[in-house]
């Protein structure tokens, strides 16, 4: 429907370097760094140091550590869609929401955040010859403020429903909403 339009956009330019260093012939240090501007999030610095050693002929020792920064996609801001159900002769309008259109504000919705992240990295590859090499690596990544859909806020649903959602519902004629959040 024409209320589901939207006019949104976004600017962003970034700046990478990366640099490799032999510290020793088998010890090499990488470090990088990306520095982000986003028109509607603001600015960000990212980096990452890494060693990769090489104890014995046929054996290489790498690790890493890292952090990163994701801004919220324009359609999780902004995406509304709207559809009309028919279960019989009732007639129900469900709909996902922008965080900015009213009726996901008034059921809570606040502005995204941006998603982080740490990462950290270990592994090993041995390499007793030049046609077979055999490798392992374990990293952890931690994810902050991910953004995930919540789950339809509905009317069917009253016995989970505050009546204050239910009255935000009726008011605007919608018989079930979800929109995007900072849920985990």
């Amino acid at each position: 429907s024409p209320e589901n339009e939207v006019r949104v956009r976004r600017h962003s330019h970034a700046l990478y370097a990366d640099l490799n260093y032999a510290l020793a012939p088998q010890l090499v240090l990488n470090a990088a760094t990306r520095a982000a501007h986003y028109s509607d999030f603001g600015s960000a610095l990212n980096g990452k140091l890494a060693l990769r050693l090489r104890p014995a002929e046929h054996w290489l020792l790498r690790t890493s550590v890292s952090n990163g920064f994701r801004a919220p996609s324009l359609a999780q801001s902004h995406f509304t869609s709207t559809a009309m159900v028919r279960d019989g002769e009732v007639i129900s309008q469900y709909g996902s929401y922008g965080v900015d259109h009213p009726v996901a504000r008034a059921l809570g919705a606040t502005d995204l955040k941006p998603e982080k992240s740490q990462h950290f990295t270990l592994g090993a590859v041995w390499q007793p010859t030049t046609r077979f090499s055999a490798s392992v690596d374990g990293f952890v990544t931690g994810i902050y403020d991910r953004i995930m859909p919540t789950g339809y806020i509905a009317g069917w649903n009253l016995a989970r429903l505050s009546p204050q959602a239910l009255a935000i519902l009726q008011q605007n004629q919608v018989d079930g909403a979800s929109y995007f959040t900072n849920a985990v």
